[in-house]
């Protein structure tokens, strides 16, 4: 027998409330309408789904297992409602794309520029996170497409992977800079430096670390650490302080000629960068199209 979702949609107001009668409040039904619901709903998964006291209702095990298939229902109805709104506005969405400070800063953009000029108006939402918080994000159904690190660990047997590009780290002063002309630099050399790094997290600073351990030094005291590549940039832009970040972070400046990249002599161990989708969860128009340029682009991240 299939489960109703309509006794989804009670289970997700009991946990949220705490209690059936708080519940059945919110839901504008009656308490033994609300029960009889949640007992059939266990009666068709064959197993009790909340632990009833005199202080509430709290999930089982199995209850929280549920609960988060009710959350993913509950995200693709409000999602399917949205779409329909905008489509009478003659709008194109709603899309909600996850991304790492890499991705956020240079592909996504690019992609959301081509997919506005395809097809007009359309509404999207761009979230910025680490790799880990962004894919518990996808799983949930709060993002659509994720673009961020897809070789270091952070797997799931739910998510499909599909390359994108490879970044690897460069040294990055501004023009003027005493080591802006420099062909290479080894990684020891900017011990005597002011270095400026975003705040120690995900991906990126597991690239770091590694960089500096394997080249037989350790990461320098003296560092700057932001809170986005836009202020670590302006940073750089206006000192002498030194940076070590994938070119496609500071692409833009560097066709305008406001910073420059020297390579690090030493290996650099380059991170593959992908996009992660739900598998078998079909994308709506919008999104497919989104995709394919996502896809149309990576050569030029490359």
């Amino acid at each position: 027998m299939l489960i109703d979702p309509r006794h989804l949609r009670y289970l997700l107001a009991v946990a949220r409330a705490g209690s059936f009668s708080k519940a059945a409040a919110a839901l504008a039904i009656s308490q033994p309408a609300l029960s009889t619901s949640i007992q059939r709903l266990e009666s068709v998964t064959g197993a009790i789904l909340f632990e009833r006291s005199r202080h509430g209702a709290t999930l089982t095990p199995a209850g929280e297992l549920l609960l988060r298939h009710a959350e993913r229902m509950e995200k693709v109805l409000t999602g399917a409602e949205e779409e329909l709104r905008l489509n009478a506005l003659s709008v194109r969405g709603p899309l909600t794309v996850g991304g790492t400070p890499l991705a956020v800063m240079g592909i996504i953009p690019a992609a959301v520029a081509r997919l506005s000029h395809d097809l007009g108006p359309v509404r999207v939402n761009i979230c910025e996170g680490g790799d880990e918080e962004l894919l518990e994000r996808l799983l949930k159904f709060e993002l659509d497409v994720l673009v961020s690190t897809i070789d270091l660990g952070v797997t799931h047997p739910l998510v499909c992977d599909v390359p994108l590009f490879k970044a690897g780290l460069f040294v990055v002063v501004r023009p003027g800079h005493p080591l802006a002309g420099r062909e290479s630099l080894t990684l020891r050399e900017l011990d005597s430096y002011q270095l400026v790094l975003p705040h120690p997290s995900g991906a990126y600073t597991v690239q770091l670390e590694s960089t500096f351990v394997a080249s037989g030094c350790r990461l320098p005291e003296a560092v700057v650490y932001t809170s986005s590549f836009a202020i670590l940039k302006e940073v750089v832009i206006q000192s002498d302080a030194v940076t070590l970040v994938p070119r496609q972070i500071v692409r833009s400046d560097l066709e305008r000629r406001q910073l420059v990249r020297i390579p690090i002599e030493e290996p650099v161990g380059l991170r593959t960068f992908g996009m992660r989708l739900i598998k078998d969860r079909k994308l709506s128009g919008t999104g497919t199209r989104f995709v394919e340029h996502l896809k149309g682009l990576a050569p030029d991240f490359a």
